[in-house]
């Protein structure tokens, strides 16, 4: 029977004032900085703290999904190090994460080697947490019942997770060392997963700002020049764009709107052209998300692509709902789109993401159900989210942090308060992007 965790495992009373204002987020769970906006079925929506990880074979992100790879994790006695783990685990089994607060729990069980626990444990208890009393791990938008949680665990009452330190072996002759902490140089041990084809698309519509722009910017350029590092050592390939009403490539010397860009493995070339725009002369108001999903399908045809051999990736940077998309469905066709997206009908439903907005099919409705197609094609979308709090409330910034989590593919939507905490993401993004 999977088990239930308190409050007190989690961290207590004294932790509620702790949490970040960014973090990692699941697609199945809800706003960061202990802003709830909903729920799914009853289950609550958190988030997991601000985690930067190193890309090194025994960190979280980047172990081996084995009982090697996770006895390496637990070596380093890290609740952030085994939370990332224990997240690609899930990601790998295809679930959905209902209860982020029992994910907190089981990770105190498992994160060190006095824990004395194996990978085949691990899995157990994930396979466990399907059924009983109080599952934590289903299918969204249908997560299991909760019928019996003793003693369910405040969701916001889990310790504040601090980059973890590893002690070092003094060399001879030395009898201390400053330890060494363990926050990577964004992408400095390259990019580990399996080949892909990478779309980045960054949001230049006018509610960015110049601003939020050189944000975005600065943090596109990281997230590629961090996928091709170290000698790009899985051959991943890279097509990069801005968009707004329309989508333009980088670089787009003779390209038109909306036509596939080049690809390239060269990050630092990307990253330059990125920080060449100039913001003033390519904003507009709209924010075509379903565009983007149509332009990245198309380049993923297109010649260089690699249909057979690569995985198919969008990563999307934007600061806001769908507004003014291509094709978006027409009132008549409500009740496909609304079968399409989950959740029930979306008006007076407010466990559905759209209904905050007032269901608009324009907007929020087009964006989610643009997207649910544009993932069944078998592509990846991984979103980094702006909540831009400096000009919207925060209950404002939950709901649009709730549509990016739907939106997004499984344990891959990243969301900050502001653009000036990007930044703060850069290398949880690198981390989905190198699964």
């Amino acid at each position: 029977m999977s088990r239930a965790y308190s409050s007190e495992e989690l961290g207590g009373e004294e932790a509620k004032d702790t949490l970040p204002s960014v973090g990692l987020i699941d697609s199945s769970v809800g706003p960061l900085a202990s802003r709830p906006v909903g729920d799914v079925g009853g289950h609550s929506f958190i988030s997991k703290d601000e985690a930067q990880v190193r890309q090194t074979p025994d960190t979280g992100a980047a172990a081996p999904l084995t009982e090697a790879g996770y006895q390496s994790v637990a070596a380093l006695c890290c609740e952030i190090e085994m939370e990332t783990f224990i997240r690609r685990v899930i990601f790998q089994r295809n679930d959905d994460i209902c209860d982020e607060a029992s994910l907190h729990g089981l990770v105190v069980w498992y994160d060190c080697v006095s824990d004395s626990k194996t990978f085949a444990e691990l899995e157990e208890e994930l396979t466990k947490a399907h059924s009983g009393d109080c599952p934590w791990l289903g299918d969204l938008p249908n997560c299991p019942a909760r019928t019996n949680c003793l003693d369910t665990p405040n969701p916001f009452a889990h310790r504040r997770r601090t980059h973890c330190v590893r002690a070092t072996t003094p060399p001879p002759g030395v009898t201390t060392q400053e330890p060494v902490t363990m926050i990577s140089t964004t992408g400095g041990d390259g990019c580990q997963g399996g080949t892909q084809d990478i779309v980045v698309a960054i949001d230049a519509s006018k509610s960015v700002e110049n601003v939020g722009w050189n944000a975005e910017a600065k943090f596109g350029g990281e997230l590629v020049n961090a996928i091709t590092a170290k000698g790009n050592p899985s051959g991943h390939q890279i097509s990069v764009y801005w968009f707004n009403e329309d989508v333009m490539a980088v670089p787009g010397a003779g390209k038109a709107p909306n036509q596939v860009g080049s690809w390239s493995n060269d990050g630092a070339m990307l990253q330059s052209e990125i920080l060449k725009l100039s913001y003033p002369s390519i904003r507009a108001g709209s924010t075509d998300h379903p565009q983007v999903f149509v332009t990245a399908g198309d380049v993923w045809k297109a010649p260089g692509a690699r249909p057979s051999a690569a995985g198919k990736t969008l990563v999307l940077i934007t600061d806001g709902e769908t507004h003014s998309g291509l094709d978006c469905p027409k009132e008549a066709d409500r009740a496909a789109v609304e079968a399409e997206i989950g959740y029930g009908p979306c008006t007076h439903n407010e466990k559905h993401p759209c209904e905050p907005r007032g269901c608009d099919m324009k907007k929020c409705m087009c964006g989610l159900y643009k997207a649910s197609l544009f993932k069944k094609t078998g592509a990846r979308l991984i979103i980094a989210g702006v909540k831009n709090l400096h000009h919207v409330s925060s209950t404002e910034g939950g709901v649009f942090e709730r549509q990016m989590q739907v939106m997004a593919s499984p344990n891959s939507a990243f969301v900050a308060d502001n653009f000036e905490d990007l930044d703060k993401i850069v290398e949880q993004v690198v981390g989905s992007v190198c699964i």
